[in-house]
């Protein structure tokens, strides 16, 4: 295992944490989708790719027991960092709590605008001077980059198809346009990760080249950049919308009653 520095652990775990978060949240979200896919095809396809995301969040809670326990694995503190932990210590972005409500142009839009910004973190993160997070993330590029595809066409399928869904796709752009933007709010003491090599990119080199991949896509499909705004917390600094304490009650109702439980 490679020795991290104590002063450098805890901020690497939280670091690791709103990965982990992003994803189990996201695709809680994505699976309430599960028979309701606007088709059967795109009902499957979306179900997996919310599976997925489900996979990526378990194997990055199992990097951080490893990192905590000096390489030893428990299932049960998996478990736990998982389900266990309250609003006030998640590290996720806002962007990934929110509900859809059921309106499919946001769903797309939400995983589209997530997707880039994960392909550029695990992009990076391929060359991360921590060797463990270096290969997880190459294998779960592989995945995030199929699911950059398929939103890409769904963003220009709807924003090419009647005026109703072009404009359902840019009303959905709208609304969650500060929310993405706060994907890139850093963690407490991210640079010094940063500085040791273990993240190789600061977050607004990243939020630039975020902009650049999403530019291509919307004019495509017809969309218009929405205007910046500073006005929302991103979630990285355990600051949450009341929606995240509901969305973890709902899914740690098996935890509570059974913390053994596989998932």
């Amino acid at each position: 295992m490679v020795e991290i520095s104590v002063e450098l652990q805890p901020i690497l775990i939280r670091y690791l944490l709103a990965m982990a978060d992003d994803k189990l949240f996201l695709g809680h979200r994505n699976s309430d989708w599960t028979g309701l896919g606007p088709f059967l095809e795109e009902d499957i396809a979306f179900s997996n790719l919310a599976q997925d995301e489900l996979a990526h969040a378990q194997e990055i809670y199992r990097l951080i027991v490893r990192l905590e326990k000096n390489g030893a694995m428990e299932p049960l503190a998996t478990n736990q960092l998982a389900f266990g932990r309250p609003a006030e210590q998640r590290y996720n972005a806002q962007l990934v709590e929110l509900p859809d409500d059921f309106n499919w142009a946001i769903a797309i839009t939400r995983q589209w605008l997530f997707d880039h910004y994960d392909q550029l973190r695990l992009t990076h993160l391929q060359n991360s001077g921590y060797r463990p997070l270096a290969d997880l993330s190459g294998k779960m590029l592989q995945e995030v980059n199929f699911h950059v595809e398929y939103f890409d066409g769904w963003m220009e399928k709807l924003g090419n198809g009647t005026t109703l869904s072009l404009e359902r796709l840019q009303a959905a752009l709208q609304l969650l346009w500060p929310a993405a933007l706060a994907l890139f709010e850093p963690i407490a003491d991210q640079a010094r990760l940063r500085q040791a090599g273990w993240v190789p990119l600061d977050e607004q080199k990243m939020c630039n080249l975020w902009r650049e991949r999403l530019t291509t896509v919307m004019s495509k499909a017809r969309l218009v950049m929405p205007r910046d705004s500073t006005d929302f917390h991103g979630g990285r600094k355990g600051e949450h919308s009341s929606h995240l304490a509901e969305l973890i009650s709902e899914m740690s109702e098996v935890f509570q009653v059974e913390p053994e439980a596989a998932w």
